[in-house]
């Protein structure tokens, strides 16, 4: 997947179309029920892009169903001309030295509601979305994996992947590698593997 097919998987994530055509990873940055819980992640934030639409994220627990580091974001954009979309998925953060990340998975067919009924089923969850963020003071930056960069990693055997296709047939690769090896190229070129761009996203009061 080249640095435009990134950009355009981005948008879908960001902007509350994140489909898993464009997820990165099989298995997650760490697991659920050990990372530490990030509170400055919880409440409102306003992403708006240069088309004129702007986009709400409301993120917030899920009950004691789940891991308590395990938060719940629903999003819902306001488009030119009035219409609005809406989408939810569920998001974890992990820390890798000074780097914060984001699990991000966005269930299908009821996964969402099973999971929060049921509590974390690992088996039931195997497609993340990886984004790198900082949150200073009112602003949140979000970047995101770069394609190129992780099809190079791959091929040159740093981490285990394979090639699949999105809804459009185009291909892409997905790490399908363990935890600790995705940790371990993180802790290494985690600067080369995320793109150079970055979101902000605003904090509503």
């Amino acid at each position: 997947m080249n640095a435009r097919q990134s950009l355009q998987c981005l948008s879908l994530a960001v902007c509350c179309l994140l489909i898993t055509s464009c997820h990165d990873s099989k298995q997650p940055l760490s697991d659920p029920l050990k990372s530490k819980a990030d509170p400055q992640l919880v409440g409102v934030w306003r992403y708006r892009d240069d088309s004129g639409e702007t986009t709400y994220y409301h993120i917030g627990s899920v009950g004691d169903k789940l891991p308590t580091s395990v938060l719940h974001v629903t999003g819902i954009t306001h488009m030119p001309g009035g219409k609005l979309t809406q989408c939810e998925f569920l998001v974890f953060p992990t820390t890798i030295g000074e780097g914060t990340y984001l699990n991000c998975f966005e269930g299908k067919e009821g996964q969402i509601k099973q999971l929060e009924e049921k509590g974390w089923n690992s088996g039931t969850v195997n497609e993340y979305t990886f984004m790198k963020y900082r949150i200073d003071g009112e602003i949140k930056t979000l970047k995101w994996v770069d394609g190129d960069a992780k099809t190079r990693f791959v091929k040159a055997g740093k981490i285990k992947g394979a090639s699949e296709k999105d809804a459009d047939g185009n291909s892409y690769i997905v790490f399908n590698d363990t935890t600790e090896n995705l940790v371990k190229l993180l802790s290494e070129s985690s600067g080369e593997l995320f793109s150079k761009d970055e979101l902000r996203l605003e904090r509503m009061k």
